[in-house]
């Protein structure tokens, strides 16, 4: 069946068409419009595709090659099946989810240029993200591993940082400082040993206390007592910087402590 042409025009444009059309050269404005209006009412129902979706959609189909897309799909079903999820299945490139599969895949691409120097192949890098995202999931739901990349990138660099600490004891003892000095300003109990991203901060804070030849409880105490007198307690990223130095030099002079070498390690 042949498809019924229509057509979709201003009156202006019709207006001017048919004055130019022979045998309607005479016809009057009035009557052209009455024909317009007539018209109407056999418009065609229009469905409109909003362009920044179909672009998205192009986007995502060529974000990666199908190399890529089947070896991040083997790789997630692989990781899925270490951690014994239920009900799973390798994702094929007739799936309904073979589109956030390319958006994983060109995230592992994103991953591995990088962190090039820490992998030897793609695969490896594509595992590293992988892990990562799951460990990161209370559910597992690898439409959010897209969304989830940032952090995904930020626990790796992280996890780099400890790798190659100078000075792990200090770390530790940084940690375990303040965790103490927390529990007893409120009470609350815990440990960030296991999230690489929050426990670097100890790492950053005991090198800042290294360079000033600083002992890290000194270093700590003194965070912890300028944020008592505001009834707060610092949070992680206050542990470190020039405003974090300036509350130790403070809290030298005001109580008046003589800090020689044999400090640095306390």
């Amino acid at each position: 069946m042949l498809r019924d042409p229509s057509l979709h025009i201003t009156y202006s444009d019709f207006s001017k068409i048919l004055k130019r059309t022979r045998g309607f050269s005479e016809v009057s404005d009035s009557n052209i419009l009455e024909l317009f209006k007539r018209c109407k009412s056999k418009t065609c129902n229009r469905i409109y595709i909003p362009i920044a979706k179909t672009v998205d959609k192009v986007n995502r189909v060529v974000s990666s090659s199908m190399e890529d897309a089947n070896l991040m799909a083997n790789i997630i079903y692989m990781e899925r099946q270490r951690l014994h999820h239920r009900g799973i299945a390798q994702t094929k490139p007739s799936s309904p989810d073979w589109l956030v599969i390319k958006d994983i895949a060109k995230c592992g691409d994103d991953f591995y240029e990088e962190f090039k120097d820490d992998f030897k192949t793609k695969r490896e890098a594509y595992i590293a993200l992988i892990e990562i995202a799951f460990s990161k999931m209370n559910r597992p739901m690898i439409n959010r591993i897209r969304s989830l990349y940032p952090l995904i990138v930020q626990i790796y660099e992280a996890k780099l940082i400890l790798l190659k600490d100078p000075l792990p004891e200090d770390t530790t003892l940084a940690h375990n400082y303040y965790m103490g000095k927390l529990a007893e300003k409120t009470g609350v109990i815990k440990s960030y040993v296991s999230i690489p991203e929050q426990y670097v901060w100890f790492q950053k804070a005991a090198q800042d206390a290294d360079k000033a030849s600083i002992g890290i409880r000194l270093w700590i105490e003194s965070q912890f007592y300028f944020f008592n007198l505001m009834d707060k307690y610092p949070e992680l990223p206050q542990l470190i910087g020039p405003k974090a130095l300036d509350r130790v030099q403070k809290y030298i002079v005001e109580n008046k402590l003589v800090i020689g070498s044999n400090n640095k390690r306390r």
